[in-house]
């Protein structure tokens, strides 16, 4: 029985470390910090701009720019919130599709904010 003990308590105290860690890294480089994609959402619907880049792409580098975006420069083709939304999570996926599909860059967009 006590064989059974030791393996369970180290799971669960593992797990619960898995758990704490999930938080976001503080990365900024250059005039750029990395936000996730969620806060990148809020901050576009109120009208910050963000940058998006490929996950292992430096979004300061001159030879592969980052991608700005900003809501003031689509609401004329948007009506509505839900467009809006709709509208940043279709940039999202077109700039995945296009953009991430190496593994010299990445295989998902990473978000910046503009400071």
């Amino acid at each position: 029985m006590k064989e059974l003990v030791f393996p369970l308590v180290y799971i669960v105290r593992k797990f619960e470390k898995e758990k704490e860690d999930k938080t976001m890294n503080k990365i900024t480089i250059g005039k750029y910090t990395r936000i996730s994609k969620a806060a990148a959402r809020k901050l576009f619907l109120a009208g910050k701009t963000i940058a998006i880049v490929p996950c292992k792409c430096d979004p300061d580098n001159k030879f592969f720019p980052a991608f700005t975006a900003n809501r003031r420069d689509k609401e004329e083709f948007v009506i509505d919130e839900i467009g809006m939304k709709n509208y940043f999570d279709n940039m999202v996926n077109s700039f995945e599709y296009y953009n991430c599909q190496y593994n010299e860059t990445g295989k998902y967009a990473a978000f910046y904010t503009v400071s």
